[in-house]
């Protein structure tokens, strides 16, 4: 009697342990088809949208800092230098108004539902965008995450972006 409570034990054990790795994978793919569908509700579901604009609005932030840092120089010109100053005092606001408008299941979910075919046609041209990605490594960064790495598998150069999930309550949530 208890060898059966023991087996039934770790086979109740082994289905949660299972339930719990490919669930971040299925989000992963609901993620992907409500992308595809331009679902607003199932987007608005499946991302927890102010975390993803705070992210958003870090990693903008400090490409642009290292862009005008760049564009600067060691020894440029005092001028140049007064106009990336005041390009740096602006673009915190500009960089939070733009995704505070633009990310949105509202407005993603538009944007997806006017994307172009993979083939693009001859109207189109071959410079349409592209807004397909592929995930090409996903792992658990910890119990409670989940970083997968993508990009546009048409790219000829591909920058991974990379995306957490988290869980939160019960559901993982794209951060």
């Amino acid at each position: 009697m208890a060898g059966r409570k023991i087996w039934l034990g770790a086979a109740v054990l082994g289905t949660f342990l299972a339930l719990y790795v490919a669930y971040p994978y299925h989000t992963l793919h609901r993620i992907e088809a409500a992308l595809e569908a331009g679902d607003q509700v199932a987007l608005e579901e499946l991302i927890d949208w102010p975390s993803l604009r705070d992210g958003l609005k870090d990693d903008l932030n400090t490409m642009t800092t290292q862009a005008l840092a760049e564009h600067a120089g060691p020894g440029g010109d005092p001028q140049a230098a007064l106009g990336m100053g005041v390009a740096a005092m602006f673009m915190p606001m500009l960089v939070e108004r733009a995704v505070d408008t633009y990310v949105t299941p509202a407005s993603i979910a538009a944007l997806m539902r006017r994307q172009p075919a993979a083939e693009p046609s001859a109207e189109e041209g071959p410079g349409g965008e592209d807004w397909r990605f592929e995930v090409y490594r996903a792992y658990f960064a910890g119990p409670g995450r989940f970083r997968f790495e993508f990009s546009n598998p048409d790219d000829p150069r591909p920058e991974p972006a990379i995306g957490v999930l988290a869980l939160q309550g019960v559901t993982w949530r794209l951060t």
